[in-house]
């Protein structure tokens, strides 16, 4: 059974709805224009920017569009034509196109979904969203059309009640985090993107895996992150050759992490019970994190989301209480340093960034 600090920590979020780098600041090849998309829980908006090379952010002429009531989830199509956001209170999926201009256009009828639905998110392969519901006890599956539009095609009985999923590297199989069990259940991914559980079908954690999780390929082998609600860390588990985890060690975080951002060499977390950023380094051949820093947010902020631009070697911290955006310099050895102007007004309680 979950520590009923984090059931707690949950409702409350619910309710709430320097050295210098010297990395290369530049546009992707091929793009004249970067967009940058908030999603905003408080006012149910997805606040829109451009981003320039210094990373800072302008917004668009129409600054905002409207989503679904209480949106918590939202991805992007691997081609970035197409944004998807889950809305926590009407149970639907909103649909929209990126413009050239990187404005927002809400595309066909939003998609009903099972209620309470927790995450939602992309296969690797791009053609299908996953959503977990653990109030239905589920994992829906809808296929992405060719013109953006989701449609179900199946559902995977989950009555360990869902919180959390992440997909291999490889997409073959997929790990969820339940709010009834203390373990992390292990699925096959067949060609169809049916899933089926593993044998065995759970993997024991150390304490109460609540998610989100993360994936990372280090040296050929691939690694699973997953936050803990109860233990203020990140367990850390390999990938065996059959799909299986294998539970690894821990590393302490801050206090209550409650959202981190995996990039190339570094993870970030964004500690909610200590208002901090923690840096950790992913080792070379094990795939173990190694703590190098924690960074302090400006007073009165709480960090509920962290996200990494490694175009422009930028960090980015959603702070739901003040409703705005703080940005850091990611240096070259992972640790943070406060940019000029870091600080940037968004909508109400900020829970989701995302570029293009």
């Amino acid at each position: 059974m979950k520590h009923p600090l984090g059931i707690l920590t949950s409702l409350v979020l619910f309710l709430s709805a320097c050295s210098p780098h010297t990395d290369s600041k530049t546009n992707p090849p091929g793009h004249t224009s970067r967009f940058v998309y908030v999603l905003n829980s408080g006012d149910n908006s997805i606040s829109q920017y451009q981003i320039n090379k210094d990373g800072e952010l302008i917004p668009l002429s129409a600054a905002s569009v409207a989503t679904g009531q209480c949106p918590r989830q939202m991805v992007m199509d691997k081609k970035g034509e197409y944004v998807y956001v889950g809305n926590y209170c009407d149970d639907t999926i909103s649909q929209f196109q990126v413009g050239q201009d990187g404005q927002l256009t809400e595309v066909g009828s939003r998609v009903s979904i099972p209620s309470l639905a927790e995450a939602m998110v992309m296969a690797p392969d791009g053609r299908f969203i996953y959503t977990t519901s653990f109030q239905d006890g589920s994992i829906s599956q809808f296929k992405i059309a060719t013109d953006g539009t989701l449609s179900l095609v199946g559902a995977t009985p989950h009555p360990e009640a869902p919180l959390n999923l992440i997909f291999s590297p490889s997409g073959h199989y997929a790990y969820v985090a339940s709010l009834a069990i203390d373990d992390i259940t292990q699925y096959a991914v067949a060609a169809d993107g049916s899933l089926s559980r593993l044998n065995p079908a759970t993997v024991p954690s150390m304490a109460c895996p609540s998610g989100p999780l993360g994936v990372k390929s280090v040296q050929n082998r691939d690694y699973v992150y997953v936050l803990s609600c109860g233990g203020s860390q990140i367990e850390h588990y390999i990938i065996g050759s059959d799909g299986t985890l294998s539970l690894q060690g821990a590393v302490a975080t801050g206090l209550f992490p409650i959202n981190f951002a995996v990039s190339k060499t570094t993870i970030y977390t964004a500690n909610i019970g200590d208002s901090t950023i923690s840096t950790f380094t992913i080792g070379d051949s094990s795939g173990d994190l190694r703590l190098v820093s924690s960074n302090p947010m400006p007073d009165g902020f709480l960090p509920e989301a962290v996200e990494v631009d490694d175009v422009n070697q930028e960090v980015y911290v959603l702070d739901f209480s003040s409703n705005q955006i703080v940005r850091f310099a990611k240096n070259l050895d992972g640790t943070l340093s406060s940019e000029p102007n870091l600080v940037r007004q968004t909508g109400q309680a900020p829970t989701k960034i995302i570029f293009k």
